[in-house]
């Protein structure tokens, strides 16, 4: 999978967030974790499953658990000032 990292999510979090507008343009200095703007997973209409969430089966085993929700992570940031300049970008993840 990979993204553009373009301007109107980061337009779109400013103003959701009450911050002034802000010139984005390629290698643009964004906040630390504002990467979650990105590579958001698209479904088709016939894919999602009645709470509105993707249908498990995929990334998610069939378990008929009732809720889903976010436990946890960890971030590492390996320098002394976070942000992120790609113009194009491709994620990477593990799981422990």
């Amino acid at each position: 999978m990979r993204d553009r990292i373009g301007a109107t999510p980061v337009q779109a979090l400013n103003a959701t967030l009450d911050h002034p507008a802000m010139p984005v343009k390629d290698g643009t200095a964004l906040p630390p974790l504002w990467h979650w703007l990105y590579f958001l997973p698209l479904h088709r209409q016939n894919e999602i499953g009645a709470d509105g969430h993707a249908k498990r089966g995929g990334f998610l085993p069939p378990v008929p658990l009732p809720r889903r929700m976010w436990a946890g992570s960890q971030f590492e940031f390996r320098s002394r000032s976070p942000t992120c300049r790609p113009r194009r970008a491709a994620p990477a993840s593990s799981c422990s």
